[in-house]
């Protein structure tokens, strides 16, 4: 670790005099990337909906998030420490090169772990499931790391202010997924089990691409692991408490979905949020682009929640317009209950939006014991609300929970940030 580097004092190096309209125009840029990725993600999902039909196009969805349900939970909170450490470096020192290398390093052991557990809960899915995802987990095992290094890109990029390269990394992981759908289906090969290797190839891919640029260095890497270490004792471990319980309580709704009705519930319920998804890839892309800045902010600006707000209602119209045409003339009756979940999936992440700018503020300013606090209220609404609607009314009450949980979730970082914003003035 090199003494001369410092943290950053004041605005980051280069940054515009109007910084709020920076963010923005940046945020927007972000977006942009973004809806190309999230395009090309909906295509793909569509093309598979329609091409293997609900029930197995339900095993692909519930493939997929089991893997990313078990990602979650294994970086302990040490790529969020990592990224609060990074927005007080200078992007091309030498500490934030050996942080990001630490960083790297550290994701490839824990990607040897999680093939270890994923072995083992796959034959623990086949007794709870009568679908046979078990097979497509043992048959994906060795491309199944993919799914954690999207944790940690996300996290390294906007703490290095780097939305343009954030916005073609999802970008390349996608154009990747969706040729790789297309020959699949030219081949007559297309199943969940492809379907969900396709998707991990698309994402190992891009991310192979993208590690060079970020220049790591791994020598030294003890000295960059303790200041790591101490930041995630002092922020990451209690972020990561609180975020345990509130992704286990989230994820219930696909794991209840599938074990009360079936596969193709699944599916129904994983399409419909993804019409409403734009909304929240616009939010957080604002809420990205504006976090290295807001580590140096007293309070959210308004700017940014006003700017945040008015796409969301923008694009909650679109979403379900859209959504609503494309089931209708597109995916056909095999699909119809989706119609129904719409426009309740477009109001749950429309909350989940609204909540962003609040969360990257509380995330870049180090209250991670305070998030702690209010996740888990928010975790025990969610899997009450799970547990009581989804045996009910399936993927219907799936997207009432969800609304449920979102709002909570809401209104709780909102009274926190008051909170804190009113103890410091």
């Amino acid at each position: 670790m090199s003494e001369l580097d410092v943290p950053e004092q004041g605005g980051a190096a280069g940054e515009p005099p109007d910084a709020p309209t920076a963010q923005l125009m940046g945020g927007l840029g972000l977006f942009a990337g973004r809806v190309g990725a999230a395009g090309l993600l909906f295509a793909a999902n569509l093309f598979l909906a329609r091409a293997l039909g609900p029930a197995e196009f339900g095993r692909y969805a519930l493939s997929l998030s089991i893997l990313t349900f078990v990602a979650l939970f294994l970086d302990l909170g040490h790529f969020s420490s990592g990224a609060r450490l990074l927005t007080q470096l200078d992007n091309h020192g030498e500490r934030a090169r050996g942080l990001i290398g630490t960083l790297l390093a550290g994701t490839a052991l824990v990607s040897g772990a999680f093939v270890l557990v994923v072995v083992g809960l796959s034959f623990l899915v086949d007794r709870v499931f009568d679908e046979d995802i078990g097979g497509i987990l043992r048959g994906t095992i060795f491309l199944a790391p993919a799914v954690i290094f999207p944790l940690l890109m996300e996290q390294v990029l906007k703490a290095l202010d780097r939305s343009r390269q954030l916005a073609l990394w999802n970008l390349g992981s996608r154009v990747i997924f969706l040729a790789t759908v297309v020959a699949l289906s030219i081949n007559e090969r297309l199943d969940a089990l492809t379907a969900t290797s396709a998707y991990l190839v698309g994402t190992v891919a891009a991310t192979v691409l993208a590690i060079p640029s970020l220049h790591p260095r791994f020598a030294g890497w003890r000295a960059q692991y303790a200041e790591l270490r101490a930041e995630h004792d002092r922020f990451g471990r209690p972020l990561y408490a609180g975020r345990l319980a509130n992704l286990a309580s989230y994820r219930t709704d696909v794991w209840f979905l599938a074990y009360f009705r079936d596969a193709s519930a699944v599916g129904q319920y994983t399409l419909a949020m993804s019409f409403a998804n734009l909304i929240a890839f616009y939010s957080q892309s604002l809420a990205t682009t504006a976090f290295r800045q807001l580590a140096r902010e007293q309070m959210v600006p308004r700017r940014l929640i006003r700017a945040n707000l008015l796409g969301i209602v923008a694009l909650g119209v679109l979403a379900t317009i859209v959504g609503e045409t494309i089931v209708l003339l597109f995916l056909g009756p095999a699909y119809a209950p989706v119609g129904w979940i719409i426009p309740l999936s477009v109001i749950a992440i429309a909350l989940q939006g609204s909540y962003q700018p609040y969360n990257s503020w509380l995330l870049a300013n180090g209250f991670g014991a305070e998030l702690r606090s209010f996740l888990v209220v928010v975790a025990a609404i969610n899997l009450a609300a799970n547990a009581l609607l989804i045996p009910l009314t399936g993927a219907l009450g799936a997207a009432v929970a969800s609304c449920f949980g979102m709002g909570a979730y809401l209104l709780m970082a909102r009274r926190t940030v008051t909170r804190l914003v009113s103890a410091r003035t």
